[in-house]
């Protein structure tokens, strides 16, 4: 568009009230420039794997392990399938949504973010994760939640292990998560798997 930008380079200092050390940086910006953020890596061979008790009886489930100190788990370990449990599920391009409503008024959420550049989720992994909207966009954000306990600040990763898409739609996502909540040395670890038209699902 004519008056459009299509160049800039800029310096900057910042200050904060009271102190005398300086923030100085450089900004550089081309439109001329397409480079995107690397896609996910390889996912490490030692990397944490659920319990295998109890084993699932659905092909959907939602499983997490929180440490003692992780405030969101607060220590426990739960399994969430159908048909205890409902599953509903939002993908669009590089993000995924997923709500669980258990027995006992258990209600747990997530949230994944892929860098930008991918237009739909990968297989691999993600690190580096942070909360969704404060989160680095060339790495990627999580964020777990459950029944309203929720960190305002979090260090994470994702391993996508298993992804399929038909067109355009997901219709199943096999990964896995560890989520650290800031000042706290404790884990919440959790792997989601979801089949499409698995029972309980309340779709995409």
């Amino acid at each position: 568009d004519q008056g459009s930008a299509v160049a800039i380079e800029l310096r900057f200092e910042q200050r904060c009230e009271g102190s005398v050390a300086a923030m100085r940086g450089l900004v550089r910006w081309s439109i001329d420039d397409t480079t995107q953020a690397p896609g996910p890596v390889g996912v490490p061979d030692a990397l944490w794997q659920p319990s295998p008790d109890p084993a699932p009886t659905a092909s959907t489930f939602w499983r997490w392990q929180s440490a003692v100190g992780d405030p969101i788990g607060s220590g426990q370990s739960v399994l969430l399938e159908p048909p205890a449990s409902s599953i509903a599920i939002d993908a669009a391009g590089g993000r995924l949504r997923w709500q669980f409503s258990g027995p006992e008024s258990t209600f747990a959420s997530g949230e994944f973010l892929a860098m930008d550049g991918l237009a739909r989720l990968e297989v691999g992994w993600y690190d580096g994760l942070r909360r969704p909207g404060v989160h680095n966009p060339t790495r990627g954000g999580l964020l777990v939640q459950i029944d309203g306990r929720v960190c305002l600040d979090i260090e994470g990763w994702v391993a996508v292990d298993r992804v399929v898409y038909v067109g355009n739609g997901l219709r199943e996502i096999d990964l896995r998560f560890e989520q650290r909540c800031a000042g706290a040395e404790a884990p919440l670890r959790g792997r989601l798997k979801w089949v499409a038209g698995d029972a309980g699902n309340a779709g995409e």
